[in-house]
């Protein structure tokens, strides 16, 4: 496969860079900021783990086809949902799906403030929506791209009342081959079971709801970033990415 061309970057009016021809590899997180995770302590700990995304990604060391070829959004959700504007950082956001998307090197991190309820259901169908836009618009110029795949991260059930008809919707959109959910849950023990059937509804992966161990969002998010790389410098002409199963066990307790 010959090199994707980079070129300086130049954006038409959906946020595509018309001069990247990479092989887009799209991200999207979803992440819970709802009040409970200021309760645990946990929203830091996701603070601590963007930075170090944004890190790594404004790192000269890093493959360049990582810096161009992966695209993140993040929508997060705590009493409403919003789509962070990942080319300004911070508490800034969008409701521009255009501005949804940044090339991994223009990623600048945002920080969550945690409070209100778990609207998970609503942050889930705007995933999905910025995720076909982004195929869409990718398409529209003639450029490959991987399925966009959505990592939804909860401390909690949902709250808003129709969470299962977006659920529903969810899976429809894997069966229908648009892009990949994986779920995970984190939080109180107690109610950890209940958490983890709602997410369940979300992805069509079978088997148990992997928890995250010793709410250690930083290392986790961090993985998820190095495997989606991996994945870029592969489609890109780089070497086959090593499986990451083995690794995800000292993040995720699958028990």
């Amino acid at each position: 496969m010959s090199s994707p061309s980079f070129g300086d970057a130049q954006f038409n009016e959906d946020g595509v860079n018309i001069r990247n021809t990479s092989i887009r590899v799209p991200l999207i997180l979803v992440i819970d900021r709802s009040g409970s995770m200021a309760v645990s302590g946990d929203i830091h700990s996701v603070n601590d783990a963007m930075t170090k995304v944004e890190t790594f990604f404004q790192d000269p060391n890093t493959d360049e086809k990582v810096r161009v070829a992966v695209e993140v959004a993040i929508v997060s959700f705590g009493g409403n949902v919003l789509t962070h504007d990942l080319g300004v950082g911070g508490t800034a956001t969008t409701s521009a799906d255009s501005h949804a998307f940044v090339e991994a090197r223009q990623f600048r991190a945002p920080v969550f403030v945690a409070e209100g309820l778990t609207p998970m259901g609503d942050a889930m169908r705007t995933a999905m929506r910025i995720a076909d836009d982004r195929s869409r618009a990718i398409g529209a110029m003639g450029y490959p791209r991987k399925r966009p795949i959505i990592w939804l991260m909860s401390d909690g059930e949902a709250t808003d009342n129709d969470w299962r008809t977006a659920a529903s919707e969810a899976i429809d959109w894997q069966k229908k081959g648009k892009g990949f959910v994986r779920v995970l849950a984190s939080g109180d023990e107690a109610q950890m079971q209940s958490t983890r059937n709602a997410l369940r509804e979300f992805s069509t992966v079978d088997g148990q709801v992997p928890k995250l161990k010793d709410a250690n969002f930083s290392g986790l998010i961090e993985f998820v970033t190095r495997m989606v790389s991996e994945q870029a410098i592969e489609a890109n002409g780089g070497p086959v990415a090593p499986s990451a199963n083995t690794e995800v066990m000292n993040y995720l307790d699958f028990s």
